[in-house]
């Protein structure tokens, strides 16, 4: 096999070490646990609405959206760099060295269909977000019904069925998410551990 294959997969670790990095540190704004939620939801409210903010919130309201946006590009890197990782896992037949590299293939797929199925309303994939971008209030609908769930405000039965919508599409976003970062980082680990003993050679 061509001399550029394992500089490519220790680069593609690499890569795929940054993007679970940024989808463990960061999350899209309505997933984020409470009060948390409420705030950057409110606040999200507000700038949609062109309500007046103080610079605090102004401030606070970019934050959020700012760690919605690098949880975007966490997970388009990892879209990336996970099947060219895996690519090269496979052709060397890397996976013999451990079973636990048969838990980390099995985790690792859901990359393939994270970012097109269930996904919470304030994330896009970023292909999605640049090149059929949602209008920001389409939003509206989601935030105010669940504002008023929290306000134990009562709901219409369209209402209730986008709130349950919303937590089967956030409980399936995260649980995917939590599968496929742990395929990650199991991945990495095994590389690094094997590496270390010389034991991934290329074929």
């Amino acid at each position: 096999m061509a001399p550029w294959i394992m500089p490519l997969y220790i680069f593609s670790g690499i890569i795929m070490a940054i993007g679970a990095y940024l989808t463990i540190r960061y999350r899209p704004y309505c997933t984020l646990k409470s009060p948390e939620r409420e705030i950057a939801m409110e606040l999200h409210r507000k700038k949609l609405m062109n309500e007046s903010m103080n610079v605090e919130e102004e401030n606070q309201h970019m934050r959020y959206q700012s760690n919605s946006k690098m949880y975007m590009y966490g997970s388009f890197i990892l879209f990336i760099s996970v099947p060219i990782h895996i690519l090269i896992f496979a052709g060397n037949e890397w996976y013999q060295l451990s079973f636990l590299y048969y838990i980390s293939l099995v985790c690792s797929v859901p990359v393939m269909i994270s970012g097109f199925s269930y996904t919470p309303f304030c994330h896009e994939d970023l292909l999605a977000y640049y090149i059929w971008k949602r209008e920001s209030q389409n939003y509206l609908s989601h935030i105010n019904a669940y504002l008023k769930k929290v306000k134990s405000i009562i709901l219409t039965k369209e209402e209730l069925n986008l709130i349950k919508n919303d937590e089967y599409q956030t409980d399936f976003f995260l649980s995917v998410r939590f599968i496929l970062n742990l395929g990650v980082v199991l991945y990495l680990l095994l590389d690094v551990w094997f590496g270390l003993n010389g034991r991934l050679i290329i074929n």
